[in-house]
C-alpha cells in the first residue's frame, strides 16, 4: 500500500497529534503513490509546512473509488489503522476531509443549508462558506482557508 504521511515539524512522540485522513479527487486516482498529495491539503501543507500541526495521511485511490464498503475505502482505514500505531495519533481527533470524488455528492445549497440548521438545532457548530460564482474547483479556496484548521482544532470526539 502506497501512501503518504505528513508529520509536523512540532512532532514529539510523547504527545498526541490531531490527523487528518484526506480522500483525493478522481484525477489523482492510480497507483503511483505520490500524486495524491499534489493538489487541496498536500498543497496547503507544502506552503505552510512549520505552522501546521496535523499529521496528515494521503491515501491513493485506485479503482476510483471512496465508498467505506470499497476496496478504496477500505484500505485508506487500514493506513489510517497502521498511522495511528506508528504515531501518537489522537483518537478524540482524528478527522476525515476530501474534495470531487473523495467529498460528498454535488448537492443544491439548500439541502446543504438545511443539513447545517439540523446540526446547529442538535448543538454542533458548523462552519460554512460558499463562493459564489465558483464551480467545482472551489477545494482551492477551501484548503486554503486557515480557519477551517483553526476550527477543525477544536473539534473533539467526547470521552
Amino acid at each position: 500500500m502506497k501512501y503518504v504521511v505528513f508529520v509536523p515539524h512540532a512532532f514529539d512522540v510523547r504527545q498526541e497529534h490531531p490527523a487528518i485522513l484526506f480522500l483525493h479527487g478522481l484525477g489523482q486516482s492510480g497507483d503511483a503513490g505520490k500524486v495524491q498529495a499534489e493538489r487541496g491539503l498536500g498543497q496547503v501543507i507544502r506552503e505552510q509546512e512549520r505552522k501546521s500541526p496535523f499529521i496528515a495521511i494521503f491515501s491513493q485511490s485506485q479503482q476510483r473509488s471512496w465508498p467505506a464498503d470499497s476496496a478504496d475505502g477500505r484500505r485508506a482505514v487500514q493506513i489510517l489503522e497502521v498511522v495511528q500505531r506508528e504515531y501518537n495519533v489522537d483518537a478524540r481527533r482524528i478527522y476525515l476531509t476530501g474534495y470531487s470524488m473523495g467529498g460528498d455528492d454535488l448537492s443544491a445549497v439548500n439541502q446543504t443549508r438545511a443539513m447545517l440548521r439540523a446540526i446547529a438545532d442538535a448543538g454542533g457548530r458548523p462552519i460554512h462558506h460558499e463562493f459564489p460564482g465558483v464551480g467545482h474547483n472551489c477545494w482551492d479556496l477551501t484548503c486554503a482557508n486557515a480557519d477551517l484548521y483553526e476550527w477543525l482544532l477544536t473539534q473533539r470526539q467526547p470521552r
